[in-house]
């Protein structure tokens, strides 16, 4: 079955839990650049990674959702 874009579901599935994947290593790798450079950054700074951050968990849980009306 091909999706309304003339893309198989299986291609449309891979590339969201791809996009996943990288989205969930953003965040890991921030939260931890900021936890080895916190006392380097300013409040400023570290309010934009936490900022950027929340907004890519909160892309991830539109992504599962997603994945799961692709199933």
């Amino acid at each position: 079955m091909t999706h309304k874009n003339n893309r198989p579901r299986h291609n449309r599935k891979e590339e969201i839990q791809n996009i996943i994947s990288d989205t969930e290593e953003n965040v890991n790798r921030t939260t931890e650049f900021a936890k080895e450079h916190g006392a380097a950054l300013s409040e400023d700074e570290m309010q934009q990674i936490e900022k950027k951050n929340e907004h890519r968990k909160e892309t991830v849980q539109n992504l599962k959702r997603s994945l799961k009306r692709e199933k």
